[in-house]
């Protein structure tokens, strides 16, 4: 078993949806303690649990697409290769010729 044990991104926003009733009702003094505790359980500082705790915790879709990561060089240079490696794997092998691998002799 692993010494330290992480929580996902989903158990994290679970365990800070049971914990954020309670945040909001308590006094300034009862959310300190809460954040203490809240800073052990899920690893993530005091700045970013208070500002998850003044959010709804749910995750929302991405509104823009991921823009493309490679250019135009790139992506002629993938679509090209695919067939070299079959042009590569196309020829016979000639029974006459040395083979591609040193061979071993027993």
């Amino acid at each position: 078993m692993p010494a330290e044990l992480h929580m996902s991104v989903d158990e994290r926003r679970k365990y800070l949806r049971l914990m954020q009733p309670s945040y909001r009702k308590a006094n300034k003094h009862e959310r300190g303690q809460m954040l203490t505790h809240m800073e052990v359980a899920t690893d993530l500082d005091r700045k970013t649990l208070v500002r998850l705790l003044q959010t709804d915790l749910e995750r929302h879709p991405r509104q823009t697409p991921r823009q493309r990561t490679y250019g135009a060089d790139i992506d002629d240079a993938l679509r090209i290769q695919p067939l070299r490696l079959d042009k590569r794997a196309a020829t016979p092998y000639n029974a006459g010729a040395s083979p591609p691998y040193p061979q071993v002799q027993p």
